[in-house]
Order: C-alpha cells, then sequence, then structure tokens
C-alpha cells in the first residue's frame, strides 16, 4: 500500500529520508500532528518507509524521528515556524503574520528545504537548531526534492 506525500526528501542512497506533510491551519496542535501519523501508519501504510516525519504549519512544525511504525503518537521535536516564514516572507514584502495560501505555503516550505540541503541555513536559529538535534540536518546530505509522489 502507498499514499502520495506532499514532499518526499529522498537521501543520497535514493530511498525516502522524510516525509513531508503540509498542514497549514491555524492552531495546529500536537494532537492533531499525531492524529496524522496515525492516519499515514495505519491507513496508508507509510510504515517504516522513511526515518523521518515532517508536519508543518505556518506557526508549527512536529517531527518524528527513527522508524516510523515503532515511533511513539507524540512527536520527538516540536519547533516553531513563524520566524522562518517571516524570513521568507520579508524580502517579497508580504507582511509577517499573513496567513498563506496553500500554494504560497508550499513554495516556502519547498525553498526552505532546498536551502537546508544546500547547507544555506544556520542552525543558530530554529527550526534549524531542532533539525541538527535530530540528525536531520546532516541526513539532508546530498539528498534530493520529489512532490506529489507515492511512498
Amino acid at each position: 500500500m502507498s499514499f502520495t506525500a506532499d514532499i518526499v526528501i529522498r537521501g543520497a542512497d535514493g530511498l525516502p529520508l522524510v516525509v513531508v506533510e503540509l498542514e497549514n491551519r491555524k492552531g495546529l496542535t500536537s494532537k492533531v500532528g499525531a492524529d496524522l501519523r496515525r492516519e499515514l501508519i495505519a491507513d496508508r501504510g507509510l510504515g517504516a518507509r522513511a526515518s523521518f516525519l515532517l508536519v508543518l504549519s505556518q506557526e508549527m512544525g512536529f517531527l518524528w524521528a527513527g522508524p516510523l511504525a515503532d515511533a511513539s503518537d507524540e512527536a520527538t521535536w516540536t519547533f516553531s515556524m513563524a520566524e522562518l516564514i517571516g524570513d521568507y516572507l520579508d524580502p517579497t514584502g508580504v507582511e509577517r503574520g499573513t496567513w498563506l495560501w496553500p500554494d504560497a505555503f508550499r513554495l516556502v516550505v519547498l525553498q526552505w528545504l532546498y536551502d537546508l540541503i544546500d547547507g544555506k541555513r544556520d542552525e543558530a536559529n530554529e527550526p534549524e537548531r531542532t533539525l541538527a538535534e535530530s540528525g536531520l540536518l546532516a541526513a539532508l546530505w546530498g539528498a534530493h526534492i520529489t512532490e506529489g509522489v507515492p511512498v
């Protein structure tokens, strides 16, 4: 059984490393993130196909690490996305705090992920600090991004 992920980051070996699900709703909670994770594993068969799962909104990010079928429901790491989103919006003239349409949010996340892979984001800031602590930042070396593909 497979499902189509919003974004998949494949490691240098070509295998899925990170599944990224975009849930850009206001007030995204860890409970909603855990429910989505459970659905991905139980109903869509995600299981151990990736080492990391990221669930992202403009406000919050939730990260699970390790075999996803074995992980607890609670996210291993939780981090704010607000400052990061603002960093990407400032050069465009879009006011911080503006709620983005789904396609605009996807583009911001994609640019951020490409910047992570290219080593352009400093881990002194969130959420990069959390990604470094989790081991994800180092694992992105040589990775590539695909969108809307079966996992």
